[in-house]
């Protein structure tokens, strides 16, 4: 499967650039399932208590950045940080319209990254958050599939001064708190 291992050579390659993740434990992933039912395909669920994919950040430009900006980065949730993500109406409104939380906003927190439900490659896109219903202008496509983006996601370590700001300092990797999405 193209995900798989481009998932594998991701963790690989933000392994060499220093950066520590975990794969979710069974408990996760039967929460997850508890809380989404089955709308998480297995092959998804599979990479996430496979690979030590949660905590690991990754970087994408977009055309519209201005050449003196940097990248927009986002952190693969654990599980428990997806299921959290059920109090907040970006993301009852995003189920509903079929699409999976797959990363949060590492970069400012406020707008998370998604797939579409179904297929076993789908595009990554980004929710803005900003209205009560999802509308098309709130959807922003970052790849034209899930393998495309991990082959070319950036990768290196957080800063002290990101752990800090994503208040991830005494956390384990890919724990970060609620007040940190």
């Amino acid at each position: 499967m193209a995900v798989r291992q481009a998932a594998e050579d991701f963790v690989a390659r933000a392994t060499a650039a220093g950066q520590v993740g975990r794969p979710a434990t069974a408990e996760e992933i039967a929460a997850l399932q508890v809380a989404f039912g089955d709308r998480y395909p297995a092959w998804l669920t599979e990479l996430w208590q496979s690979l030590p994919l949660c905590g690991l950040r990754l970087g994408w430009r977009s055309d519209a950045f201005k050449p003196w900006e940097g990248p927009w980065w986002l952190v693969w949730p654990t599980p428990a940080e997806a299921v959290g993500r059920l109090k907040f109406l970006l993301t009852e409104n995003a189920l509903a319209a079929g699409y999976l939380l797959v990363a949060l906003d590492g970069s400012s927190g406020a707008d998370p990254y998604y797939i579409q439900a179904g297929g076993d490659d789908p595009p990554l896109v980004r929710l803005y958050h900003d209205g009560e219903q999802l509308q098309p202008d709130d959807i922003t496509p970052v790849a034209p599939s899930l393998s495309a983006f991990l082959r070319v996601a950036e990768v290196r370590p957080l800063t002290d001064e990101e752990a800090e700001a994503l208040m991830l300092n005494d956390a384990e990797p890919g724990a970060a708190p609620d007040t940190a999405i």
